[in-house]
């Protein structure tokens, strides 16, 4: 079953690949997984479903490593922001690298932190042997800021992609193709590479051909920044 924020943002990179198109896509999340595709879109009088997949560097068969890590490390710093705001912290955007573990450290450095920074004014804080913060003091007006980013998990390395790559990733998602047809006549496949995060940082080198296999059309979105069509 996948989870309301799964769907969401399965949601937003449908329509920044339809803006990066050109087009303008009416979408909407199916209600039943099992019969339909991840999302219908209505465009110019006409219903298609769209099955969307992200891809990832280290994908195994037992899902991303890295990505796992960029999940585990977005909560540590959720919860880390929670328990500094429940106790009445100023405004603060954090960048950390490291290690983010020990979190009662981490929270007790950052509430010792704002007190000796001017409005807008930003430090380095090493916390532990293992962990450092960026911290920058916000005016009051943003209120609890909590869009505090792990900087290991966005700067690395671009890699290629290779066809082979995508091609396993089109076979996963094309068992249901005739499943779907039952209700839409046309599915298409939306691949993302998320290149804000380090477990998504891929490109294509040439122009990329695939197999569709059974997809009327095939995308590789590398998100926010272009869309590609690989079959048609």
């Amino acid at each position: 079953m996948t989870s309301t924020s799964q769907k969401e943002m399965e949601k937003i990179y449908a329509a920044k690949a339809a803006d990066l198109l050109g087009e303008a896509w009416d979408i909407s999340a199916s209600d039943d997984e099992e019969n339909w595709p991840d999302l219908i879109i209505r465009h110019h009088g006409k219903v298609f479903g769209v099955e969307v997949r992200e891809v990832f560097l280290d994908e195994g068969r037992k899902g991303s490593k890295r990505k796992a890590g960029e999940r585990s490390n977005m909560l540590a710093l959720a919860t880390i922001a929670g328990m500094y705001y429940r106790q009445a912290g100023s405004p603060i955007r954090v960048n950390t690298l490291g290690s983010l573990e020990d979190k009662e450290q981490i929270l007790l450095a950052l509430q010792e932190t704002p007190g000796s920074l001017q409005e807008l004014e930003q430090t380095r804080v090493e916390i532990g042997s293992d962990c450092i913060a960026y911290v920058r003091r916000l005016p009051k007006s943003f209120g609890k800021y909590t869009q505090w980013t792990h900087v290991t998990d966005r700067a690395g390395w671009v890699h290629d992609l290779e066809p082979a790559f995508l091609e396993e990733k089109i076979a996963e998602k094309s068992g249901k193709i005739e499943k779907y047809q039952r209700n839409v006549d046309e599915v298409q496949l939306l691949l993302v590479a998320n290149r804000a995060y380090n477990s998504g940082k891929m490109t294509l080198t040439s122009n990329t051909r695939v197999d569709g296999q059974g997809f009327s059309e095939v995308y590789l979105l590398s998100y926010p920044d272009s869309v590609v069509r690989l079959c048609s």
